[in-house]
């Protein structure tokens, strides 16, 4: 292993390669890739690490179950009858209530909701920028 400075050639190399967007993995099928490339398209190119690779094909697996059981509960209706006249709720609808809890679970780990990425004191600077009292007593006119 090499030590100290790095050549402006190994620079080079870094900031060429950081630059490309993370594919995603051979398993995802077509809905499931595309929901990939919306999410990382969305967000700076170095935001998701390898690391984040597993995490992030599973919120895309659970946003196309998800959206796969919207679609027949539209179609169905949320109430189905059996061959002996019985309502019963969809059951798609359960497919739903846990592939929404995922997401919401693995969107706050991926930091890909607002709430997830809030920084207490980015805020409290932006909130002094904008001319706002951090007190309301202390607020002008």
């Amino acid at each position: 292993m090499k030590t100290g400075r790095k050549s402006t050639a190994e620079l080079q190399v870094v900031t060429s390669i950081s630059g490309k967007r993370i594919e995603p993995p051979d398993h995802l099928n077509e809905s499931q890739a595309d929901e990939w490339h919306q999410i990382v398209s969305s967000l700076p190119a170095d935001y998701f690490r390898p690391g984040d690779v597993p995490l992030l094909a599973a919120f895309c697996t659970a946003s196309a179950f998800y959206k796969e059981a919207q679609r027949l509960m539209q179609e169905q209706g949320l109430v189905l009858i059996d061959d002996r006249g019985i309502s019963r709720a969809h059951p798609a609808s359960q497919i739903l209530t846990a592939q929404a809890s995922s997401m919401a679970q693995m969107a706050v780990k991926l930091r890909l909701c607002p709430s997830s990425r809030y920084d207490k004191n980015k805020a409290a600077k932006d909130q002094r920028g904008a001319g706002l009292s951090a007190r309301p007593w202390e607020a002008q006119g």
